[in-house]
């Protein structure tokens, strides 16, 4: 289960152990966003994490880019950031259980 949000996996994470489920093992669980929520989740949480400080500079750079050329482009602008997926407990699957233990 991919959460958009990162409230949304810890609140899938309650649910999960509601409905008997264990994430991690027999629910794997991802996050798009990283924070300290879902790292201290438990399991924690695995996440995309899109270093927010760097990301907010680099979208004010290119727009101030954009705004300050003399014409509007006549193609998208398309910019790539770098993006880190942090693996985590949540996406371990049944196979990490028997792998931790020989």
């Amino acid at each position: 289960m991919v959460c958009g949000s990162d409230h949304t996996a810890a609140v899938a994470i309650v649910v999960a152990a509601d409905l008997g489920r264990t994430v991690g093992t027999d629910l794997l669980l991802a996050s798009c966003v990283d924070s300290a929520v879902v790292q201290l989740a438990t399991p924690p949480v695995t996440a995309l994490d899109l270093d927010p400080r760097e990301f907010g500079s680099h979208c004010a750079r290119l727009f101030v880019e954009l705004v300050s050329r003399d014409q509007t482009p006549t193609e998208p602008v398309v910019e790539i950031s770098p993006t880190r997926l942090r693996i985590r407990a949540s996406s371990a699957g049944a196979r990490a259980e028997t792998d931790r233990i020989r």
